[in-house]
């Protein structure tokens, strides 16, 4: 089902090198300013809002990000 999924378009799979590139990016930026938004991330990944969400949520859930309203914070500890 989730090849299926992945051969249509309808989830994409960012696992690995890619993913690691794109949190180090993220990071990096988060390292330099207190905020990001997702307009600031889909800006800086040149990607768009639909793919930048389920990107920030694992974020969160990998616990390098934490959401406060509509800004990710870097998670310290």
């Amino acid at each position: 089902m989730v090849a299926y999924l992945v051969e249509t378009g309808q989830v994409v799979d960012i696992a690995g090198e890619a993913f690691d590139e794109m949190t180090a990016k993220v990071v990096e930026v988060l390292k330099t300013q207190e905020t990001i938004t997702m307009a600031q991330v889909r800006d800086l990944l040149g990607s768009s809002r639909r793919y930048m969400q389920p990107f920030l949520e694992e974020l969160d859930r990998r616990h390098v990000t934490m959401r406060r309203g509509d800004e990710r914070l870097l998670r310290r500890g």
